[in-house]
């Protein structure tokens, strides 16, 4: 028998100000893309600074 498990996980990305990191970024917009160049998605930052991709599947992935 052999059996396959598939991995998923989330990316959390918060932008703060540079030189007062307590001042969230909001509208901040990422392209998250895969080793190959592929694009999984773009997520953009919440009035919390908060930029979410969820129940992505484990692999490599960059920011460009």
């Amino acid at each position: 028998m052999t059996v396959n498990w598939l991995s998923t996980g989330n990316l959390i990305i918060r932008k703060v100000d540079e030189k007062n990191q307590t001042v969230p970024i909001e509208g901040t917009v990422f392209d998250v893309y895969t080793v190959l160049n592929k694009l999984v998605d773009t997520i953009t930052t919440d009035s919390k600074g908060i930029a979410r991709l969820n129940n992505i599947k484990l692999r490599s992935i960059q920011n460009n």
